[in-house]
């Protein structure tokens, strides 16, 4: 009986090692789409006291090019519903189409780290109505680009079908309640 080289060992060992590596991708195919839902209330401290609530929404298209590495667009906004006896008739809203990138700490795991940036165009308008609250106060319009910067914790199902994103936002622009910052929420769907 022939002895076994050193290159046929290192041949079975690292075949040993990888083979398990390749049916383990297989089991869980990687996804590469994410479509991601956020709404329907911002909380806030209009919200706490009663003063209003902010309506919103997103929804976004997200493609995996690397394990760590996502980017997409992403097209949100607000409507504000005034909870005041004495404002009946104002209305408030913004509309931020945009393009975000992300960064995922442990991709493969079930619970990740992720910091999340994303540089959208900001429209909002403010029209005070016909109510005495608002008797010195004209309508407003703003339009500009701003960003964000989002560092948060993802949860991910057995499957890796589904995703839920708990996040803090930090924005470079001012809104009409103040800095837009927060915590911030959102449900993904992997495919």
């Amino acid at each position: 009986m022939k002895p076994l080289s050193i290159k046929k060992v290192t041949i079975f060992f690292v075949l040993i090692i990888i083979f398990p590596a390749a049916i383990a991708q297989d089991q869980l195919p990687e996804k590469k789409h994410i479509i991601g839902f956020n709404g329907p209330v911002r909380i806030n401290s209009n919200l706490i006291n009663g003063g209003s609530v902010d309506c919103i929404f997103a929804l976004r298209y997200g493609y995996r090019f690397s394990s760590n590495i996502t980017a997409g667009a992403e097209f949100s906004g607000y409507y504000t519903i005034f909870l005041a006896d004495n404002i009946t008739d104002a209305r408030s809203y913004g509309l931020r189409p945009g393009v975000f990138g992300r960064y995922t700490l442990f991709p493969d795991s079930r619970i990740n780290l992720f910091a999340e940036a994303q540089i959208y165009t900001a429209y909002s308008r403010f029209i005070p109505g016909s109510d005495p609250v608002f008797d010195n106060v004209d309508e407003r319009k703003s339009l500009g680009l701003s960003a964000y910067l989002a560092p948060g914790i993802s949860l991910k199902s057995k499957s890796r079908k589904l995703s839920f994103d708990l996040m803090y936002k930090f924005a470079d622009r001012s809104f009409k309640y103040g800095r837009e910052y927060g915590v911030s929420w959102r449900l993904n769907f992997h495919f």
